[in-house]
């Protein structure tokens, strides 16, 4: 992915929190690892891209999944790629969750226990304090169900088979990628213009 279309900025990494804009300035494509040292402000709405509003801290995932080793094994590999993740198992905690952990993003499974994945997306999509949250579902389900549950609310339509490499390797960080930018420039905004805090 060129710069341009994912809208790769130079974000000042700072040596000394307490001072602006010393340090090294390096290239950060978006969703990037949060180093420690980097201070960004990052927020999300209708009008902003999918960045963090938390100084410091990494873009926060809800993963919700059934499947433990599934839920497991991505949480590992977005916990690698420098994403906070935070779980849910089932439909109910899964909106709990949503609603006490306010996330940038949500991974959301379409059978679930307790309160189904087109369920879920519903409830979040009218619940004014998780409607601006993008939802991009991740299922076992086939290709047909993408333009309903789109006109319901989700960002983007991920099976599950897609996240495999031919080689194993899980390819969910770089779908995510992919995805987050296109939502970013489909709200027309591109990472040149997030702001940062220093």
């Amino acid at each position: 992915m060129s710069q341009s279309s994912c809208g790769l900025k130079d974000i000042p990494i700072l040596n000394n929190p307490n001072r602006i804009a010393i340090g090294v300035t390096g290239v950060i494509p978006f969703p990037a690892p949060c180093p420690r040292s980097t201070t960004l402000n990052l927020t999300l709405s209708l009008e902003k891209p999918i960045v963090k509003s938390r100084s410091v801290d990494c873009v926060k995932i809800l993963l919700i999944d059934d499947s433990k080793t599934l839920l497991h094994e991505n949480e590992r590999v977005l916990h690698k790629a420098g994403y906070e993740v935070i779980c849910a198992e089932d439909g109910v905690s899964a909106l709990n969750m949503a609603q006490a952990h306010k996330p940038d993003l949500i991974l959301l499974d379409m059978i679930l226990p307790r309160m189904s994945g087109p369920e879920v997306l519903e409830h979040l999509k009218h619940d004014a304090a998780t409607a601006q949250i993008p939802v991009v579902v991740l299922s076992s389900l086939t290709e047909k169900n993408r333009e309903k549950l789109i006109a319901a609310g989700a960002e983007e339509y991920v099976e599950k088979s897609s996240l495999t490499s031919a080689t194993g390797g899980n390819l969910l960080p770089k779908l995510l990628e992919d995805i987050i930018c296109r939502i970013n420039r489909k709200r027309g905004i591109s990472f040149r213009d997030t702001p940062t805090t220093i």
